[in-house]
């Protein structure tokens, strides 16, 4: 399974108590000078960095354990997959086994073992694997936290300055013509129509959102940013809002990101624009494959010409109802 294509609480992990920012240079004083006393630490402290990891550990158990489609049936196969990701237990036959019958909880805990992993290593080097798993362990069993409020907040403002900021690469489709859809069956349909697809939405501007049911981050980021931006321009005849549940993995014995649940999911957020599902675990989301997201959450916004103009993971309100002013008011001195 690519990590790429898994977010399973990618959002959670990134989204701690305090904004992250990059560490300032700091010079060294000339021998001539006395040492500024309030010169930046090197590196955090260990036992800030130990609360901090256990603190994003802890978070992403307390996701999968809200939701009872992403909780895992066998949580000791899931934390082994994790620990065996996070280099803290050796891998052994057992494991293959797992992994060749597909097992689900396996594979999420190997998942999100490696998105943290790779946090470490591209992120945050001083990231405490033991405390992540331990903190995990705790969320998912619904413990109480090791640690109190204050002392995370007082952690993550220590370590913030520490992590380096994400740089996701620009998206291929970016400046692009937005594909054809290929995708059903649709749900909240407009009066007297079937089925949509992008020539629809000629001369709009248009907001596409991708998800999965059992996906943390869509729920916890992606749906409560698409519910505050749909508010805004629903009067506004010139803004529309389709989504997709883009399938690329599920439960085998028990599928999770189907269309019955793509329905409650658009009652639970109150989001009456038109969804429609689009993959199956038998077969791979067509818009997916086209679009070349990289997972769930996905957000596009598309101009009125249908040229993607944004294709990411992530995208705040402010700065999408910044992009979507821009592409409206675009043609306007013309017409």
């Amino acid at each position: 399974m690519q990590n790429i294509k898994y977010i399973l609480a990618f959002l959670a992990i990134t989204a701690v108590a305090v904004p992250f920012a990059m560490a300032e240079d700091t010079q060294t004083p000339k021998p001539t000078e006395p040492a500024k006393q309030d010169a930046e630490p090197a590196e955090p402290a260990k036992e800030d960095a130990a609360k901090f990891s256990y603190h994003m550990g802890y978070r992403n158990g307390k996701v999968i354990a809200a939701a009872a489609e992403q909780n895992p049936a066998d949580k000791d196969v899931f934390l082994r997959g994790l620990k065996v990701a996070l280099g803290l237990e050796e891998p052994q036959p057992s494991d293959q086994g797992n992994a060749d019958r597909e097992n689900v909880d396996y594979k999420k805990g190997v998942a999100l073992g490696r998105l943290f992993a790779s946090f470490g290593k591209q992120r945050f080097r001083y990231l405490d694997h033991g405390k992540v798993a331990e903190g995990v362990q705790a969320g998912i069993a619904g413990e109480e936290p090791a640690y109190t409020p204050e002392e995370f907040k007082a952690a993550g403002t220590a370590c913030s300055k520490f992590v380096r900021q994400p740089v996701q690469p620009p998206s291929p489709m970016l400046g692009k013509e937005a594909p054809k859809w290929d995708v059903g069956p649709w749900h909240q349909l407009p009066s007297g129509k079937d089925s949509l697809d992008i020539s629809d939405f000629r001369g709009k501007v248009l907001y596409l959102y991708c998800f999965q049911s059992w996906c943390p981050g869509c729920h916890k980021q992606g749906f409560p940013t698409l519910q505050r931006v749909s508010k805004k321009y629903e009067d506004d005849d010139g803004v529309r809002f389709v989504v997709f549940q883009t399938v690329f993995e599920d439960r085998a014995d028990k599928p999770v990101n189907t269309f019955e649940n793509l329905k409650k999911l658009a009652k639970k957020f109150e989001l009456t624009m038109p969804f429609a599902q689009s993959g199956s675990l038998e077969d791979k989301s067509k818009v997916m494959r086209a679009y070349k997201t990289g997972g769930t959450p996905w957000t596009m916004i598309i101009d009125k010409e249908g040229i993607i103009r944004h294709s990411s993971f992530v995208i705040s309100p402010a700065n999408a109802v910044k992009l979507i002013e821009e592409l409206k008011a675009e043609g306007d001195e013309s017409e």
